[in-house]
């Protein structure tokens, strides 16, 4: 006789079943969590290798002779599966190197902000020669290399002033020549057709009060416009050009990263703080207590005086006391009318962290760390004009450090970022 088979409840199969269904989950939970870590695992790794390709290959376009506005294929390992693009254009003073790195579906950008790199030889001084010597009174000094006419240079006295110097160069003398160092003839082209700049489109807005925008490099850039811009109270960053036909103000309360300003006049007041370019045709005025922010620069590329011009008598670059740049500071221009002002003046307890670039004439009573290139120096003291004479100023060019990115000379190809952008 057959023995009888005992029943299973119904809830003890549910509960059977239950247990395989949650095992089931589980094991694909694990299949699919280590499927996910091994994806996320390579594409990690495809990213940081695209970031780094993307890096070196930076660096490798800054030694290409690259044209200007030009977008160059580049390929670093063919193995590597990974394919770069590079644009090189400007921005103000310096150049602006765009890579873009694509590797399958996956693509990395990085732009930077580029300038000639420095020598461990860069020069204090190079005063163009004119047949006439340099005469240094009161507290001048020159720390590092100095360039100087077949004249040399000479302790003198202005007002009873004289050199309190032991030594009338702490460093160097070299021969100068009869011009200044030259720029890069795509460097100066475009200097010369920014104060031109005027762009009318879809990424032209009118200036308005109290106006905020931002811009990232990577987006083309937005041009705004005005007659007047009183940049009170507005924030620009980034991609931004600011052009007014007549004067730019710039206030204390403004905050300006990384722009570009242009008109043929441009004021900043006391205390202002940020990091832009400022371009201007006629004058450039920089007030009391102000800190702009390593790269910034200003730049004059001089148009011929007026005879309201002459009666001032105004630099066309003033810097007060108490103010401290970092950048590059330069006038660009050659007037028969102008020969005994100066076009770029420096107060005192004014500093300069950088180079400044002149090619008439500088007065100089602040302090530079870094190089001073100039056509000639000058000192105007209680109503008589001492030519060739710095009178107080400092310069020293040991404190400059090898990393900093400047001006974009003819014959030096060596490169080096000053900024990475956004």
């Amino acid at each position: 006789m057959l023995k009888a088979i005992p029943k299973i409840k119904g809830g003890a199969l549910q509960f059977v079943l239950f247990i395989a269904v949650v095992i089931a989950l589980l094991l694909m939970s694990f299949v699919l969590m280590g499927h996910t870590h091994h994806f996320f695992s390579k594409k990690t790794d495809l990213l940081v290798s695209l970031v780094k390709s993307n890096d070196i290959g930076l660096q490798k376009a800054l030694g290409l002779p690259l044209t200007v506005g030009d977008t160059v294929p580049m390929v670093l390992h063919e193995d590597s599966g990974i394919d770069h693009k590079v644009i090189r254009d400007f921005w103000g003073v310096y150049e602006k190197y765009c890579i873009v790195s694509k590797a399958a579906t996956n693509t990395f950008s990085s732009v930077a902000l580029v300038g000639n790199g420095i020598s461990e030889n860069i020069p204090a001084l190079y005063l163009q020669d004119n047949d006439r010597p340099m005469i240094l009174v009161g507290k001048a000094k020159i720390t590092g290399t100095a360039f100087l006419p077949k004249q040399g240079v000479k302790a003198g006295n202005i007002a009873g002033h004289s050199y309190q110097g032991n030594s009338l160069v702490y460093g160097q003398q070299q021969r100068s020549g009869s011009q200044l160092p030259r720029f890069s003839e795509s460097f100066n082209s475009y200097l010369n057709g920014l104060e031109q700049l005027n762009r009318i489109g879809a990424n032209t807005l009118d200036f308005k009060s109290s106006m905020q925008l931002q811009n990232s490099f990577k987006a083309p850039t937005q041009y705004v416009v005005g007659g007047v811009v009183d940049l009170r109270n507005c924030i620009f960053a980034g991609n931004i050009i600011i052009r007014a036909e007549q004067r730019i103000l710039v206030r204390s309360q403004s905050q300006l990263r990384d722009v570009i300003l242009i008109a043929p006049e441009i004021e900043i007041d006391d205390r202002v703080v940020g990091t832009f370019q400022a371009f201007a045709t006629k004058r450039i005025k920089v007030g009391k207590g102000c800190t702009l922010l390593y790269p910034s620069a200003l730049v004059v590329n001089g148009t011929k005086p007026t005879k309201k011009d002459l009666e001032e008598r105004l630099p066309n670059i003033m810097i007060e006391a108490d103010t401290h740049i970092g950048g590059i500071v330069m006038y660009q221009g050659n007037f028969e009318d102008q020969k005994f002002m100066p076009q770029i003046k420096m107060a005192e307890k004014s500093t300069l962290f950088g180079q400044l670039y002149c090619t008439q004439n500088l007065e100089l009573k602040g302090a530079v760390t870094g190089s001073v290139f100039t056509n000639a120096f000058v000192a105007l003291e209680n109503g008589s004009i001492y030519q060739n004479h710095l009178y107080q100023g400092t310069i020293n060019s040991s404190f400059l450090p090898m990393q900093y990115a400047g001006l974009l000379w003819k014959r030096q190809p060596t490169k080096t970022i000053a900024k990475c952008l956004y």
